[in-house]
């Protein structure tokens, strides 16, 4: 028959280290592990939520806060290049609304027909819910996608959804003056060949009546852009955002806009 295995042995009295017989040093060492045993796990927990929380706080307080919403609505959706082209060149003419020393105008891309049957979704989501939003006034929409838009269930006449748009030529006689065409104007030319929509037309949303001041506001300024962009009147804070430490492009800027003549 096999012999039983031996469990652990006490320590022998003279093994056992009572306390004070401990060093100084041997005491403090046996102090932090019991206090790291006991409570090591709880500090670790808590030092993850502080690095998250400040981590958080810091990603607030730096972001970016947008002067200007304006969206772009077509089949397919906007590149990268698009995207900071058409950014860049309304920068221009924008203004630091909230006065956080930048001027940030955020382009929201609404690709209604987009291949990627994510990104449609997420599109039409979006979408829908900009009648609700009190920041989104200006808009860029390719012709089709507007037809469907107003020709939605129930269908709405464009008078409905924005405001007519005085001392145009309107882009449809049967419609008004509601869309004003980005080919062929100077905003246009200063895109370059981006490869947009040619039919591209701006357009600003109604204010609800019952809006409140902050969306009386935003739509002040969305009406405000669009007219600089209209009348190709580059603004000082936009210009110095987009040639900040850079000398040469600012002389470029104020060439293109003829900024010299006019002073």
């Amino acid at each position: 028959m096999p012999r039983p295995i031996p469990g652990p042995q006490p320590p022998e009295p003279e093994e056992i280290v009572q306390p004070e017989n401990l060093t100084r040093g041997q005491r403090i060492g046996r102090w932090f592990h019991d206090y790291w045993y006991y409570y090591g796990p709880k500090i670790v927990v808590v030092a993850v939520l502080i690095a998250i929380v400040a981590s958080l706080v810091v990603y607030f307080v730096n972001q970016e806060k947008p002067d200007y919403y304006v969206g772009f609505v077509t089949a397919k959706g906007l590149t990268g290049d698009q995207t900071n082209t058409l950014r860049n060149a309304l920068t221009a003419y924008a203004e630091d609304i909230n006065g956080d020393g930048k001027v940030v105008v955020q382009i929201d891309d609404y690709a209604l027909e987009s291949t990627n049957p994510s990104m449609q979704q997420a599109s039409v989501a979006r979408f829908s819910a900009t009648s609700m939003m009190v920041e989104s006034f200006l808009f860029a929409y390719e012709d089709s996608q507007l037809k469907k838009v107003l020709e939605s269930d129930p269908p709405e006449p464009v008078s409905i959804m924005f405001d007519e748009i005085e001392g145009i030529t309107p882009y449809n006689e049967e419609e008004g003056s509601y869309r004003w065409q980005i080919k062929g104007s100077a905003f246009g030319d200063l895109l370059g060949d981006v490869d947009l929509p040619e039919d591209l037309c701006f357009l600003i949303r109604k204010l609800p009546e019952d809006t409140k001041e902050h969306g009386q506001e935003m739509y002040r300024t969305s009406a405000q852009l669009f007219e600089r962009v209209r009348s190709n009147t580059p603004t000082e804070a936009g210009i110095n955002q987009l040639s900040e430490n850079n000398p040469e492009l600012r002389e470029r800027l104020e060439s293109m806009f003829s900024l010299n003549e006019a002073e």
